[in-house]
């Protein structure tokens, strides 16, 4: 059985004051049993290599982490401005923790392959789930190697999220103490551990039209039907050549592709969500947050306010359900992992808190819940003969439950 404690202070100034108030939190809610791993949130104005090398020092486990535009948490809801550690301990449950050199378009899949190795290789058996941070850069498509890492790990689930802040690189991804701006870090958890999971997408088109993408490489999408992409765009009655800046962000936020049919190996997938990063100049191509597969049907939806609340409560009903017959069949699940997107968090304005006013509302007594709001969330989308089908996801919510 897995345990586990989070704690958040507001304190973002005085490093030494709030790594003594995590820590001492953390160690009035748990007993720390013979294997431990924190995970460490930050606000990127925060010196989180410094307060997690404090914590490292007084709790004597591996510390992982990025910086996050805002967290969440099932006592306070909604935190912005903080920090939060949450810790995972287990006697039945062993973490391993690694990261190595940064990753770049022609050496990244050979990277996190080491990195898996490096913490592989102190685990008597495969994982049964890896807990992720990718970099925040836009040069790196993780999930241009989401398949390649699943097979290095026999099929193992993935779930994590991509750092968001509003700083840049430098210091959004850490690990043992310092910053690694553009590595990945992975913590691979194995024994008595069988996580599950629960996604929702906004997934409200605007209207019947679909069409079929034609022309892309990986995230850049150049035709559907044949036709460029924008005119598929702008079939929607939207006009969206000469937008820029904050004005481009908000509108394709709002407006996000989703992406149906199979993926590029011709399974079947889910339906999931792409947000629109940019249009070129050539006023005809998009780039988005994500891989987009030639052969799969997209349209057009629109991310509202209500959208959120409706697809919040459908993810957490959906696996506080799995964690109810679970433990009716003796599991002793415990502990919630959650992702929420950026972009539900950039809709929610000015009402920021509420997802976690609803999961202050919705999570009954006994476990615990943490979690960031990302700039891309890492979670399968099926599982095929014991094998997870990973995927990375925009304008979703993620919860994994261990």
């Amino acid at each position: 059985m897995i345990k586990s404690a989070v704690a958040t202070t507001a304190e973002i100034d005085d490093i030494y004051t709030a790594a003594a108030e995590l820590s001492a939190s953390v160690l009035r809610d748990v007993t720390l049993l013979a294997h431990s791993v924190g995970i460490l949130y930050y606000d990127y104005e925060v010196e989180g290599d410094l307060l997690a090398r404090h914590l490292q020092e007084t709790l004597s486990m591996p510390i992982v982490g990025c910086s996050a535009i805002a967290l969440l948490d099932g006592k306070t809801g909604y935190r912005e401005m903080s920090a939060m550690l949450s810790v995972l301990t287990s006697d039945d449950g062993v973490f391993r923790a690694a990261v190595r050199e940064p990753l770049d378009p022609e050496r990244a899949g050979d990277r996190l392959a080491a990195a898996y190795g490096a913490a592989r290789g102190r685990l008597a058996e495969d994982p049964k789930l890896i807990f992720a941070l990718p970099p925040l850069n836009p040069d790196i498509v993780f999930d241009r190697y989401l398949d390649a890492l699943t097979d290095t790990a026999h099929g193992a689930p993935i779930v994590g999220g991509i750092p968001s802040n509003n700083g840049g690189f430098k210091n959004a991804i850490l690990f043992d103490g310092a910053f690694h701006s553009h590595s990945a870090v992975l913590v691979l958890m194995s024994g008595a551990i069988k996580p599950l999971f629960s996604l929702a997408s906004v997934l409200s088109p605007i209207s019947g039209r679909r069409g079929v993408v034609t022309r892309a490489n990986d995230t850049v999408l150049y035709e559907v039907d044949g036709a460029p992409f924008v005119n598929f765009l702008e079939g929607y009655g939207l006009r969206v050549q000469g937008l820029t800046g904050q004005a481009a962000t908000t509108f394709f936020h709002k407006y996000p592709v989703l992406i149906e049919g199979a993926d590029d190996a011709g399974r079947a997938d889910l339906p999931y969500v792409r947000i629109i990063n940019r249009v070129e100049p050539d006023g005809k191509t998009a780039v988005l947050h994500g891989c987009v597969p030639i052969g799969a049907t997209v349209s057009l939806a629109v991310l509202q306010r209500q959208d959120l609340d409706e697809s919040l409560r459908r993810a957490l009903l959906d696996i506080l359900a799995q964690i109810d017959e679970a433990n009716s069949r003796g599991g002793q699940y415990s502990t919630i992992i959650c992702m929420s997107c950026g972009a539900r968090h950039l809709i929610m304005n000015p009402q920021f808190d509420m997802e976690g006013k609803i999961i202050r509302e919705m999570l009954p007594p006994g476990l615990t819940l943490f979690g960031f709001y990302s700039f891309g969330e890492l979670c399968p989308v099926a599982t095929e003969a014991g094998n997870a089908r990973n995927r990375l996801h925009n304008a979703s919510i993620v919860f994994c439950a261990i």
